[in-house]
């Protein structure tokens, strides 16, 4: 797992696996989610 922190943008990046990210939801509190196209987390 990797930590990224994006200045610019103001947030924080958790990388869970180097994969392309073939979904994403929003979660409540500005949290997004990335799934791979298996289902898997990603982001």
């Amino acid at each position: 797992m990797n930590v990224k922190y994006d200045s610019d943008a103001d947030i924080l990046i958790f990388v869970l696996r180097d994969a392309f990210p073939a979904n994403a939801i929003s979660e409540p509190g500005g949290v997004i989610v990335s799934y791979d196209e298996t289902g898997k987390y990603v982001l």
